[in-house]
């Protein structure tokens, strides 16, 4: 049970990173519309701006 719980949560972590990168590059092309339905998205996106 350990095992597949580890696996799903990598799994989950992927998948966050996956969107996090297509919401990155979504602000890049669009930078005024790109307003994510995500709040949790967007505080994550707000606060990796300034740090890349």
């Amino acid at each position: 049970y350990e095992a597949d719980k580890s696996a799903l949560e990598i799994e989950w972590i992927h998948q966050a990173d996956c969107e996090i990168r297509r919401a990155k590059f979504f602000v890049q092309q669009r930078p005024n519309t790109a307003k994510t339905k995500n709040p949790e998205l967007q505080r994550v996106l707000d606060g990796k701006k300034g740090a890349d």
